[in-house]
């Protein structure tokens, strides 16, 4: 070996480029299936996807199976003789925080009627979501969705995310985006009375 020649021990000690690029690629597919960092970044830049939902009006819900805050375990579908609000959200995102107050009064509004409530927490732990619902006195169930199953399976990838499901377990509305409760109200009477309402 003459001087100024690299060591082949010292060139082996060195990291492919590639391998390092390789492991960022998996740190972030893994960061992003624990915390939805992509969701993160389109809630903040307000940016809503391209292309057509996987999951809107007309079609079936998916068979979901979640977890509440006290720890139960629930299928979420809809009761007999009743439709059924989900609302997929964060307690991060700045568009949930704004409509949370409007679908709390939409559940006072509602509770006569053959309506019910859900909120599903997109990939988030059990403590920031408790805090979130107390803050906000929230009544109606809280569900955790810890390994994605709404962006998998309801293809939620902008949040908040909002479905209008009949009794026979068909969503009739699919609402993108941060909702008045005056709209909430408008799209639940209108799937009440048998209409389904165009995707958003």
């Amino acid at each position: 070996m003459t001087i100024g020649e690299a060591s082949p021990l010292m060139t082996s000690r060195r990291p492919p480029l590639a391998l390092i690029l390789l492991a960022l690629v998996a740190a972030l597919f893994l960061y992003h299936h624990r915390y939805g960092v992509i969701a993160r970044v389109r809630a903040v830049l307000n940016v809503r996807p391209t292309g057509k939902a996987l999951l809107v009006a007309g079609q079936p819900l998916p068979v979901v199976t979640l977890t509440n805050l006290a720890g139960e375990t629930q299928k979420i579908a809809p009761r007999p003789g009743r439709v059924l609000y989900v609302n997929v959200f964060a307690t991060w995102c700045p568009d949930c925080q704004e409509e949370t107050p409007a679908l709390e009064q939409l559940a006072k509004s509602t509770a006569q009627m053959p309506v019910d409530i859900v909120g599903i927490s997109q990939q988030e732990d059990i403590d920031p979501v408790s805090e979130f619902a107390q803050r906000y006195g929230l009544t109606y169930p809280i569900f955790l969705d810890q390994q994605g199953v709404s962006h998998g399976l309801m293809d939620v990838r902008y949040i908040p995310t909002s479905f209008i499901v009949d009794s026979h377990g068909i969503v009739r509305a699919r609402m993108t985006g941060a909702l008045t409760l005056d709209q909430m109200k408008n799209a639940v009477t209108a799937v009440l009375q048998g209409h389904t309402l165009a995707s958003n």
